[in-house]
């Protein structure tokens, strides 16, 4: 579980969940915050097929609570994503493949 490649995809949605809690009012924000990062360390010496299972868990929550923040299920009105989701989506895309995002 101390490959490169899975410590990169880790600190990558570690970043991504703290950029997303920025849309977050103050005092969510510091909840939020500190939660992931209690999550994180939690996770840290879980074993490999744990830790996979938590990483996707997390990949799904960011995805749900971002396609909340462009609009498309507070409004209902099939708003047009902000290039930030598209880039966030695309990140995810490129790190996790096809076969793991809806």
């Amino acid at each position: 579980m101390s490959s490169a490649p899975h410590a990169v995809r880790v600190r990558s949605l570690y970043r991504r969940l703290l950029h997303l809690h920025r849309a977050l009012p103050a005092g969510l924000r510091v909840l939020g915050d500190r939660y992931v990062g209690e999550e994180f360390r939690r996770h840290k010496s879980a074993s490999e097929a744990q830790s996979e299972q938590f990483l996707l868990e997390w990949q799904v929550q960011h995805q749900g609570t971002q396609e909340v923040a462009c609009g498309r299920e507070c409004n209902g009105k099939g708003e047009t994503p902000t290039a930030e989701y598209k880039w966030e989506r695309d990140q995810g895309r490129e790190e996790w493949g096809e076969s793991h995002l809806g």
